[in-house]
């Protein structure tokens, strides 16, 4: 399988009504090409990573198998954040991209997906008793939120970036191995 990678134009993307504005999206596309890749967008530093990742990561942008490919590689991640995270979920996340790269079919797809809804679900019950014990502790901590939410914004700017780093790679991998024109 070769695919390109789809072009848009200005116009195009704003048919999407981004948050930001016309005016910052022309501002940050300037005149320096009529169509853009999520490749070119990816690599706009003007542009704010959370909103490159929101431009790019839609079909209109990027193969189907990428977009599954670079899911799968954010949830391998949270996963390694697990101390022990359930078999089922990482069995899931391989065949995710075992399907993106064509080596897994859609049936072993499904029974992978119900097997990790099956651990999601079981978890569920130990994650409400887990929730009602923490409620308890709220107020104990209440005089630290402040500090954790600008450790908390600090750090999920840094795995916005990560993730634009990341989709980079993968796009230059499909480009070596011949996947991607």
């Amino acid at each position: 399988m070769t695919d390109a990678l789809p072009r848009v134009t200005v116009d195009e993307f704003l048919a999407r009504s981004p948050c930001w504005g016309s005016a910052r999206v022309r501002a940050a596309a300037g005149r320096r090409r009529k169509r853009w890749s999520a490749e070119d967008v990816l690599r706009l530093r003007s542009v704010p990573a959370e909103d490159r990742l929101w431009v790019v990561l839609s079909r209109q942008m990027l193969p189907g198998w990428i977009l599954r490919l670079f899911a799968a590689d954010c949830a391998s991640r949270a996963l390694g954040r697990v101390e022990s995270p359930d078999p089922r979920s990482v069995e899931a996340v391989r065949v995710a991209r075992d399907y993106a790269l064509g080596v897994a079919d859609e049936g072993a797809l499904r029974r992978a997906r119900a097997s990790a809804y099956a651990s999601a679900y079981a978890a569920s019950s130990s994650a409400y008793d887990a929730a009602y014990d923490a409620a308890s502790a709220y107020a104990a901590s209440r005089a630290s939120a402040s500090a954790s939410a600008s450790a908390s914004a600090s750090a999920a700017a840094a795995e916005r970036d990560t993730q634009v780093g990341r989709l980079l790679g993968l796009i230059a991998w499909a480009r070596r191995e011949g996947r991607l024109v």
